[in-house]
């Protein structure tokens, strides 16, 4: 509502280490999860926007192991690499 925008994308960190032999390992295993947002009304409580986001979430956490870098090639966007490809805001 801040922003004014009715579609964001926000990335987040994500841990990559799902698979057990990586657990005992020392090093950076971080993926980035692009999540989309669409605002579909503007009426929607705060508790029912968490809520939403909660089950996007959830269900991203399915994909986490999928390269962000591949995930922007197949979209074929332009990079600028003075920015992330997809989002602005990390959280």
């Amino acid at each position: 509502r801040y922003s004014g925008q009715q579609d964001i994308i926000v990335g987040t960190p994500i841990a990559g280490r799902e698979h057990p032999d990586l657990e005992n390992q020392i090093g950076l295993y971080l993926n980035t999860l692009a999540i989309r947002t669409i605002f579909e009304n503007e009426n929607n409580s705060f508790a029912s926007l968490l809520d939403k986001e909660k089950n996007t979430l959830l269900s991203a956490y399915e994909h986490q192991m999928y390269p962000f870098d591949e995930l922007v090639s197949k979209l074929n966007i332009k990079r600028d690499m003075s920015r992330s490809a997809l989002f602005d805001v990390l959280v």
